[in-house]
């Protein structure tokens, strides 16, 4: 056994050995100056939101697929039981504080959703603080959270399937996938970026709640 063991560790030594030396070899990005270049064709004046949802947009589709699935997984492996929100009464300042901060949550996710062409924000940003949103009202509320099904499967997929009917759009018009049309990149992307926000808004309430609905 004790053999064993140092043999692995032996090989786990090698290997980040090997690790390093790769990463050490690899030439210096340079890709900034190559998104600057080509930023004015992006539809965008963000270079990250170019890079996510214009030059790699498939990447980000894939990103959006694969949060879905862990959403949809974590869940159906949660025991059934009760959601976030059920337990005992909130103090009272959160139960004052939580639904004044509702509209503000709603109007920072907005603005981090519509910033995200220009300035730092974007789908996560405001998909993260949809969540938040979400789970404060059920705390302050003193209320499970046990959203329709359908709904949020809806909300789940509403990503992937904005990204899904634009390929299929650009692929039906004879353009590369996810090839936006001439002088409508900066729309789709906008689009896309909503979508994908309430998908991450969903799945990570959905997470943080925990357990499944018995319903």
């Amino acid at each position: 056994m004790i053999v064993s063991e140092r043999l692995l560790a032996l090989l786990m030594l090698l290997f980040v050995a090997f690790a390093v030396s790769v990463l050490l070899d690899l030439p210096a990005p340079g890709l900034a100056a190559a998104v600057r270049g080509r930023l004015a064709e992006s539809g965008v004046t963000s270079e990250v939101t170019a890079v996510l949802l214009n030059f790699r947009a498939l990447d980000t589709l894939l990103e959006a697929v694969v949060l879905v699935a862990a959403a949809v997984g974590a869940l159906l492996l949660a025991p059934v039981g009760p959601h976030l929100g059920g337990g005992p009464a909130p103090a009272p300042l959160l139960g004052w504080l939580g639904p004044r901060l509702l509209p503000l949550a709603a109007v920072l996710a907005i603005y981090l959703w519509w910033a995200g062409s220009a300035r730092p924000g974007g789908a996560f940003q405001a998909g993260a603080v949809l969540a938040g949103a979400v789970l404060l009202r059920a705390l302050a509320h003193h209320r499970a959270v046990r959203p329709d099904r359908l709904a949020v499967g809806l909300l789940l997929v509403a990503g992937p399937l904005a990204f899904l009917t634009v390929a299929v759009a650009a692929a039906a018009g004879g353009a590369p996938l996810l090839r936006y049309p001439a002088g409508w990149a900066g729309t789709l992307i906008v689009a896309l970026e909503g979508g994908v926000a309430l998908s991450v808004g969903a799945a990570l309430a959905l997470l943080a709640a925990g357990g499944r609905s018995a319903r």
